[in-house]
């Protein structure tokens, strides 16, 4: 760590908060549009998991919010998720193709609304109970776009955070 450079790599994130140091520098990135859609877009670039699961989050989105500033808010919290994984170097892992291929399929389709909400819901009140600094930076960043509605924002992180490793461990998402 630098003056110029205050994060500290995290291999164990996401699977771990953020620590301080990077929650402070990650609130003033986030904040700016620029840096947020490079970290975006080098992290699609290097994290083959996001190019196919973003997509598939944000059709969900849709199913569940009908107004395009909620799913707006919710996009924002995953474009935020992939950049942070970026910035602070955490080593993904390769997701499982049987379980990305089901559950990317389950999120892009129009039916089991009732799942879909429930895997939304359990995904929140996981990030919002593990990983507060990571929670806090998301609504902190998307405040002066959202406004109120800056809680969607941590709603795609932690739907994005859930797909990822839900898909890399093997889990099905929706599996009764």
């Amino acid at each position: 760590m630098d003056i110029l450079d205050p994060r500290r790599r995290q291999e164990n994130f996401p699977h771990e908060d953020l620590t301080p140091e990077n929650a402070d520098f990650l609130s003033l990135v986030l904040a700016n549009e620029a840096a947020l859609n490079d970290g975006h877009n080098l992290a699609n670039l290097t994290h083959f998991i996001f190019k196919k699961t973003h997509p598939a989050l944000v059709a969900a989105a849709g199913h569940l919010f009908f107004d395009p500033k909620e799913v707006a808010a919710i996009n924002f919290g995953i474009t935020a998720y992939e950049a942070t994984t970026l910035y602070i170097a955490a080593e993904l892992q390769m997701p499982k193709p049987e379980e990305l291929a089901f559950n990317t399929a389950f999120m892009m389709g129009d039916g089991n609304i009732d799942g879909k909400w429930k895997f939304f819901q359990e995904a929140q009140e996981e990030l919002r109970g593990d990983r507060e600094r990571l929670a806090d930076v998301i609504a902190e960043s998307a405040a002066s776009r959202y406004k109120s509605l800056s809680y969607l924002a941590v709603v795609g992180c932690a739907i994005a955070y859930k797909f990822e490793d839900y898909t890399t461990e093997g889990t099905i998402v929706n599996k009764d």
